[in-house]
């Protein structure tokens, strides 16, 4: 069955491998911001020495310890909001398969996520299933994505009423 939906009410395949690829990016973003992190507090100390091995010179580096933790905060910040933007991709993908059949599931696991492909079925078959699967997680997707930025948009305006009741003394 062949999904009629307009271009404009539906995700298209390049975001649907971005969303299906979310989780294990989330958790890869996870272990890189742990490791940046580590190594940036390693490289904090008020002077660091270094010796050239070749010229047996030494010399010293002064880092601001307050740059250094501005540098680790920022960094921190920069890798929660990657992190939470793959972590909601990831909950949108699942939510999304949700709506498939447990077959349509098992071939979009083969697809996109490297599972063996067991399935017994034939290419032709295979092939019918995953652009029926993709339609409909494409469909479904968009609807999730403008579900959220609705919320989001009226949980933005909520802050705004709530910090102009807050400025004018609450005397709307």
């Amino acid at each position: 069955m062949k999904l009629e939906v307009p271009f404009a009410k539906r995700i298209e395949l390049f975001e649907l491998t971005d969303y299906a690829a979310a989780r294990l990016w989330a958790t890869t973003l996870i272990a890189e911001c742990e490791e940046v992190i580590a190594e940036l507090y390693e490289d904090c100390s008020p002077v660091m020495t270094s010796i050239d091995y070749e010229t047996g010179l030494g010399g010293a580096i002064r880092v601001s310890v307050e740059d250094m933790a501005i540098t680790i905060i920022e960094r921190k910040e920069s890798y929660a909001k990657l992190i939470a933007n793959e972590e909601r991709k990831a909950q949108l993908f699942e939510l999304a398969m949700e709506s498939l059949t447990d077959r349509e599931r098992d071939v979009i696991q083969v697809k996109y996520h490297g599972r063996p492909n067991d399935l017994g079925l034939s290419v032709e078959y295979f092939n019918q299933l995953l652009q029926e699967a993709q339609d409909k997680l494409c469909v479904s997707l968009y609807r999730e994505v403008e579900i959220r930025q609705i919320a989001d948009e009226e949980e933005r305006r909520e802050k705004l009423r709530r910090e102009i009741r807050e400025f004018s003394g609450g005397q709307l």
